[in-house]
């Protein structure tokens, strides 16, 4: 069930996407496109939430203290969301002049895009909490809502009120408020076990500083590269090369559930003593082979499925969808194969996934005149970062089984 529903909620998504692309046109998608990656920066950074909440809670429902979690989120969820409104204050204005900056028609796009991310990290961390308890099935109705009511949203503001990248940008917004409506109600229900008790604030950091920085790598591996389009090319090029962006984000639809399973499956089986490299393996294997069906597509019928969804103003681009799923697939094997690490609390890996994006940014400051530049940086990235990885692992499927640290 999981993995149908962040299937079908992926579909939705990327089938807004493909929508939206052929209403507005290279130009203005190049704006919409642009700006959703900021979305998906933020919401990447933040999102160390979710899997942290999860493992925490996960523990103690394995250890049979469940009736601690619902005083848990009451301690997390107020300072977050003070925190959050405080960040709002702080970065409106520079979104303001980041957006000048990359050429935008107006701040509009830059700034919904900002709010839909900030919102969107109370979103996760509910996740969070419903994922840590194994409620997959209030997960999966979460990510439905939201899929839907984007959809739902974005078509009506388009058709209604405004072609344009501001209007498609109108449905992230409201698919993140009422995403976290039905979270707060599923999680409403436990109120009557709330028990006295602070937040152990000190696991808390153990997980999301480290993840945090994990995920500020992953989330410049996968978007700086549309914003650096959106700058240095021109914007017919700039909305194509999203348009092959979103069918690279395809994807994410095997990526998502593993995902969410990796970090409370590989908990549980950590804290009854059994190895976790092989399920991680499997994971990640799993992701890899189901992936590879749509790398095929994409690179020899890669014309015609960016004609077929996107129409004739894409095609050129085609070509670009494939090597952008290549890289998107080295990148989530890796973040897959990561969660071992994670689990053990041996963060001294994230010094690979910096390197990475360390590469990535200096490659595409310094090598953006053409657009094989820009692949060459993306791919140089991604593998400085896999095979080290791959090695570390064998090595720790060398070592005997480690106890529960935590």
């Amino acid at each position: 069930m999981l993995l149908a529903a962040a299937g079908a909620s992926a579909i939705l998504t990327i089938g807004y996407l493909i929508y939206v692309g052929r209403v507005l046109g290279p130009t203005e998608y190049a704006e919409f496109s642009a700006a959703l990656s900021f979305v998906y920066f933020f919401a990447i950074v933040f999102s160390p939430l979710t899997p942290a909440i999860a493992r925490v809670v996960a523990r103690r429902a394995t250890r049979g203290d469940e009736a601690s979690v619902p005083a848990l989120r009451r301690g997390v969820m107020r300072p977050l969301t003070g925190a959050l409104a405080a960040t709002a204050l702080v970065l409106a204005w520079p979104m303001v002049g980041v957006s000048r900056f990359l050429n935008f028609s107006s701040s509009a796009p830059v700034m919904l895009a900002f709010a839909t991310a900030l919102i969107f990290t109370i979103v996760s961390a509910d996740r969070g909490f419903l994922q840590g308890l194994f409620r997959f099935g209030a997960y999966n109705a979460s990510l439905l809502v939201e899929s839907i009511v984007r959809v739902v949203v974005g078509l009506a503001v388009l058709r209604l009120v405004s072609r344009s990248a501001t209007g498609a940008l109108v449905g992230f917004v409201a698919a993140v408020v009422i995403a976290e409506a039905v979270n707060a109600i599923v999680l409403r229900e436990r109120r009557g076990d709330l028990t006295p008790g602070a937040v152990d604030w000190p696991e808390l950091r153990r997980l999301v500083l480290p993840m945090m920085m994990l995920m500020i790598a992953a989330a410049a591996c996968q978007n700086l590269d549309m914003i650096a389009v959106k700058r240095w090319f021109s914007p017919d090029f700039a909305g194509q090369y999203g348009a092959a962006s979103a069918l690279a984000k395809m994807f994410g639809v095997v990526f998502t559930p593993l995902y969410v399973l990796a970090g409370p499956l590989l908990t549980r089986h950590h804290e009854r003593g059994e190895g976790i490299v092989g399920p991680a393996v499997g994971l990640a294997g799993v992701f890899a082979g189901l992936s590879s069906v749509g790398l095929f597509l994409l690179l020899y019928k890669g014309e015609e499925i960016m004609g077929l969804l996107f129409g004739t103003a894409y095609v050129e681009a085609a070509w670009l969808a494939a090597h952008l799923g290549a890289i998107s697939i080295l990148l989530h094997v890796a973040l897959l194969l990561a969660q071992v690490f994670i689990t053990y609390h041996d963060f001294r890996f994230l010094k690979l996934f910096a390197a990475a994006a360390i590469v990535q940014v200096i490659g595409l400051m310094a090598f953006h005149s053409t657009i094989r530049e820009v692949l060459a940086a993306l791919y140089g990235a991604q593998l400085i970062l896999i095979f080290p990885l791959t090695w570390r692992l064998m090595k720790h499927a060398r070592t005997p089984v480690q106890n529960p640290s935590i």
